[in-house]
């Protein structure tokens, strides 16, 4: 995440995101817990949201196997990388029910390329290989194009953008410095600019 050397403070429903960051927290709360008996028996689908490993599906069905004998639907929210990279062993698990699905969700954000990789699991192929860095640019400024279009080319447009440019960094040589670059922008010239001259030291970088 970034934040300047004075600190800054969290206005009501907004979050922290650390993109870069492997973290090991229960998909399940202990007030999911508590309250899976009442959707269980209410509800049609049980999305599990932030699903990272097949060891969170196993621990829903765990519990729904306690319930008795009329189970809803399960629902695996991708929303992480570790998610996605989980998938095939997240969803055999879900398959041992008679009935799952999968949502993309925030994994999506800065990663269009997951649905095409979904598909490709999901049929049984390999997924292509993650998109290179020039491809990665190559789309987010498509993607600010569109947004300067619909919103006009605009400081606030700019500043909205920052963190959809940041999204399309994710497993880039140098993403946490060239994030922190981008976050500050004002235009997006600025972004275009600086997504050139980051293509051009990496070419020369793997040409030394």
């Amino acid at each position: 995440t970034h934040a300047r050397l004075g600190g800054e403070r969290l206005r009501g429903d907004k979050g922290i995101n650390f993109p870069d960051s492997e973290l090991r927290l229960a998909a399940l709360t202990t007030k999911d817990l508590e309250d899976l008996s009442f959707v269980a028996h209410h509800a049609d689908v049980v999305e599990l949201s932030f699903a990272n490993s097949a060891h969170d599906v196993e621990l829903l069905q765990e519990h729904m196997g306690h319930l008795g004998s009329q189970v809803p639907a399960v629902v695996l929210k991708i929303e992480t990388r570790r998610g996605f990279e989980n998938l095939p062993d997240m969803l055999l698990t879900a398959m041992r029910a008679p009935c799952c699905g999968v949502m993309i969700a925030r994994g999506s954000f800065g990663n269009p390329w997951i649905f095409e990789r979904a598909r490709a699991l999901l049929g049984g192929a390999a997924p292509r290989p993650a998109p290179e860095a020039e491809e990665r640019v190559a789309v987010a400024l498509e993607h600010a194009r569109l947004a300067l279009r619909l919103q006009g080319d605009t400081r606030k447009t700019a500043i909205e953008f920052r963190k959809h440019l940041g999204w399309y960094t994710k497993g880039l040589r140098g993403a946490a410095e060239l994030r922190q670059r981008l976050f500050t922008i004002e235009s997006m010239a600025e972004a275009e600019a600086m997504f050139a001259r980051y293509l051009e030291e990496s070419a020369i970088e793997a040409a030394a």
